[in-house]
């Protein structure tokens, strides 16, 4: 496969020959430098935007003959982006997430009310249901956006940067939370983040993305071993410890 974008009728291909398999019950953490194509990727994957060629199936369907609506039903995304949303509970935020299986009137029955309380409490959010999101902590809506894209059943959830506004106790509790919810629900979860610390401590792979560089996969221990972050991420002045598995500045 290959990703990139059209711009003034012209074809900028970001990375091709993309060959990667993320599986279901795996929680991987997407990393690169900015400009890398994180986003790009994941909103390939999505359907956002289109690919340049080749083909994403997700369990054995190609993503791209779906129809939207069955699309949403294999994909789920949550973007960095934060929505303004006004007059909106936590329960119908949350409730958004079975548009796929509502039907054209978007009414929602007594299972769907306890799956969406189910996700709710699933994520932390349990007695938040009548609570506004615009009243909600950078953290809870997160876990609020997380709960509407697990009720809506996609065997696949896509996120990009879903603990870039949050601080460091909230950034460790959503990618637990998300490592979590990917071995308990079997779900394949792929994020991008910036946060090398927590994605070395908690993904169960990693993909590394950089321009004009092949996308490397593998698990954490074997890509600092093979000096793959070193590869990726020094720069001049810049380096990274295999030991203490950070980076310093070369004074």
């Amino acid at each position: 496969m290959a990703v990139g974008y059209n711009r003034r009728n012209k074809r900028n291909t970001l990375h091709s020959h993309v060959d990667i398999c993320l599986n279901a019950g795996e929680f991987v953490c997407l990393l690169g430098p900015n400009g890398a194509g994180k986003s790009t990727l994941l909103k390939t994957i999505a359907g956002f935007i289109p690919k340049i060629s080749g083909k994403i199936m997700i369990y054995g369907k190609d993503c791209y003959s779906m129809s939207e609506r069955l699309r949403s039903m294999y994909v789920s995304v949550v973007l960095t982006e934060r929505p303004l949303i006004a007059d909106m509970t936590v329960f119908e935020l949350v409730a958004l997430g079975r548009s796929p299986f509502t039907g054209f009137f978007g009414r929602i029955n007594s299972d769907d009310r306890k799956m969406i309380q189910k996700s709710i409490c699933e994520v932390g959010l349990k007695g938040f249901e009548s609570k506004y999101v615009v009243q909600l902590s950078d953290g809870e809506r997160q876990k609020a956006f997380i709960a509407k894209s697990l009720v809506q059943e996609t065997p696949l959830i896509l996120l990009d940067e879903p603990t870039a506004f949050l601080d460091l106790p909230s950034r460790v509790e959503i990618m637990h939370l998300l490592k979590d919810l990917a071995h308990n629900r079997n779900k394949s979860i792929l994020l991008s983040t910036h946060d090398l610390d927590m994605a070395l401590q908690t993904a169960d792979r990693i993909w590394l993305m950089a321009a004009n560089m092949p996308i490397e996969t593998g698990v954490p221990d074997k890509l600092i071993a093979d000096g793959a972050f070193k590869k990726f991420f020094e720069r001049e002045g810049i380096v990274f410890n295999n030991l203490t598995r950070q980076f310093s500045v070369n004074k």
